[in-house]
């Protein structure tokens, strides 16, 4: 839980430090935002694992290797830096069914 925190964190502070629409909001407000999207994403995943437990008694060990994934993930971000296009959506080629 503590890797996809840190992920959020780092998100929201990239998001509200950037100029846009967030250039125009005081440090409080700011703040204000920050703790109320980190409450909401420690909520999110808090009931994410209960339902995992209640449904499957391997959850624990299905958790900590998704944990063990997103660590290594954001380990090769901070030694060889992130990708341009991480985030991005990647564009689709148009099928060969397309119609004209």
């Amino acid at each position: 839980m503590g890797c996809a925190m840190t992920a959020k964190s780092e998100t929201l502070k990239m998001t509200l430090g950037q100029d846009g629409r967030a250039a125009s909001l005081t440090t409080v407000q700011k703040a204000g935002i920050f703790r109320k999207a980190m409450e909401g994403m420690r909520d999110h995943l808090e009931r994410v694992h209960v339902g995992y437990q209640r449904t499957d008694p391997d959850a624990t060990f299905m958790i900590e290797g998704l944990v063990g994934i997103y660590e290594a993930m954001l380990r090769d971000f901070v030694v060889n830096g992130v990708p341009e296009n991480v985030g991005m959506p990647m564009a689709r080629k148009p099928s060969s069914r397309s119609l004209p």
